[in-house]
């Protein structure tokens, strides 16, 4: 059948980024879908401190089978394919306001919430926290949907520090691949622990894709991965299938960085979606030479739809040998998929390759593709892991083991932190979501006062101008309703700064039209 059209917004390119840093890796997170690279000096640093970005670029790439229609939003290096924001609810394509509204990538840190835990004080991040838009809460005052810091509930975060963004491809053109819009959702979260070892080596990204279109989609989802060992130009790169990884390690034992202990990097697919009882795994990878010749990298949607399904960008299939182009080897979906360290089956050492063509090798891992049905979600996480062993080959054991572990310890990586209901506190504020929310024109603020004291409430846009002045003066114990009239506001985000005494709440709401 026919996909649904996806008509693209005019959204202005996203520039809202945050950071993950609390474990032994200094890593940049955009709201574009892309990572480390944002057109100025890249930052993925490990060691912390030591000045050595291992990741040039990294992106998110995301595709759809809809009849016999493909479309993709992907990229390397820029311009991203992805805007920020959630997709309309109306259906119809995001618009400039509409993107810049969400241009931001939110975040909170453990220790926020375990402060929280025992003085009761909030913080500014912790009191913007979007969950109007999905972002996800841990519910303290046994009420669901809501979100009253008051009354214990608190953002249910992953790791020790979690950034959160929301996003869609359909902002804009695809300037990229020159694909129409997959119309896909993604609510993304980056997460990292405050740990030694793998754990405090590794920086973990979870994203939930979301089908808000009226077509059943078979969807792939891959990681591109421009990765570095130690000094540019002299890597090798291969696949581990039983570890649904791609992975960069030293062309040889005399680095120019870390001298002959050059590191290990892995890109792994930590979880997918599973379908018929069975978790989905690496599909394909490419490690293809950036020569712009046959076995290069694809240039549009069709070069990409063999791209994820296993195929070099024109439609043959990859041939074990070489660069993965002869004619005569078997065929394979894997690009140099043998074992390095024994020598065994096809891999950049054994065949010679990478030393005949020295260059920093780019990955691409695309998992099975899974079904999405109209109004369904599902989630994969990818880790990116670095090991650095006594050589080359013994960092390439350590980055095995440790991923291998992480594996092992998946559900206690992706429990979420619990607010444990409401804090010791004397003061306890019953502050409502406003209602409606979204609203066209007018919406009602409500909350209950537990003692006499000064209260201000006052509304803001999200560049921080004050639109309305609500309240400003002492009020007595009791409840308490303001209406906020937006008739002569543009749509758009706006938030609401509830005052009382010392402590402070936020909340979002939606103006839509």
């Amino acid at each position: 059948h026919d996909a649904t059209a996806q008509i693209e917004g005019n959204c202005a390119a996203s520039v809202g980024e945050g950071q993950l840093d609390v474990g032994n890796v200094v890593a940049r997170v955009l709201n574009n879908g892309m990572l480390a690279w944002n057109g100025n000096p890249n930052r993925y640093e490990v060691p912390k401190g030591s000045g050595h970005n291992t990741v040039f670029a990294a992106s998110l790439h995301l595709g759809v089978e809809a009849g016999d229609d493909f479309r993709i939003a992907a990229t390397a290096y820029g311009p991203a394919e992805f805007w920020s924001g959630p997709l309309p609810k109306s259906g119809v394509a995001p618009d400039s306001l509409h993107c810049k509204a969400f241009d931001r990538v939110w975040e909170v840190r453990r220790e926020e919430i375990e402060r929280y835990r025992q003085d009761g004080q909030t913080t500014a991040a912790m009191e913007t926290w979007p969950y109007q838009i999905g972002a996800p809460v841990s519910d303290g005052d046994g009420i669901p949907g809501n979100y009253n810091l008051a009354g214990g509930d608190v953002p249910a975060i992953l790791g020790d520090q979690t950034l959160w963004w929301v996003m869609n491809d359909r902002g804009n053109r695809h300037p990229y691949t020159g694909s129409d819009p997959t119309g896909l959702e993604v609510r993304a979260e980056a997460f990292a622990f405050s740990a030694s070892g793998i754990l405090g080596n590794s920086t973990f990204y979870r994203y939930e894709i979301k089908n808000p279109t009226g077509d059943s989609l078979m969807v792939y989802a891959g990681l591109f991965l421009d990765g570095r060992s130690g000094a540019w130009g002299d890597d090798y790169a291969g696949t581990d299938t039983s570890l649904s990884m791609v992975y960069v390690y030293g062309g040889d034992d005399a680095d120019d960085v870390f001298g002959s202990q050059p590191p290990a990097l892995g890109a792994a697919i930590l979880k997918a979606p599973t379908v018929d009882g069975r978790e989905r795994r690496i599909g394909a990878s490419q490690i293809p030479p950036d020569d712009g010749g046959r076995l290069g990298w694809p240039s549009d949607a069709a070069g990409y739809h063999n791209f994820v399904r296993g195929l070099i960008k024109d439609g043959d299939p990859i041939r074990e040998g070489g660069w993965g182009g002869g004619q005569t080897g078997p065929t394979t979906r894997f690009a140099f998929p043998g074992d390095p360290v024994s020598g065994a089956f096809w891999s950049m050492v054994d065949t010679g390759t990478g030393s005949t063509w020295p260059i920093g090798p780019e990955s691409f891992t695309y998992a099975e593709p899974f079904p999405l049905m109209p109004g369904d979600s599902e989630e994969i996480i990818f880790a990116l892991v670095w090991a650095q062993g006594a050589s080359r080959f013994d960092s390439i054991v350590r980055l095995r083991e440790g991923v291998t572990l992480l594996r092992h310890q998946r559900a206690s990586l992706l429990e979420r932190l619990r607010g444990d209901g409401i804090p010791e506190t004397s003061f306890v504020l019953g502050l409502s979501d406003n209602y409606p929310n979204p609203f066209s024109t007018t919406t009602t603020i409500r909350a209950s006062i537990p003692q006499r004291a000064r209260v201000r409430l006052e509304v803001f846009d999200l560049l921080g101008r004050s639109v309305a002045l609500l309240q400003n003066g002492d009020l007595d114990k009791g409840e308490y309703s303001w209406e906020f009239n937006g008739a002569n506001l543009p749509s758009g985000v706006y938030f609401y700064r509830f005052r009382v005494d010392s402590y402070t709440f936020s909340k979002l709401m939606v103006l839509a039209r």
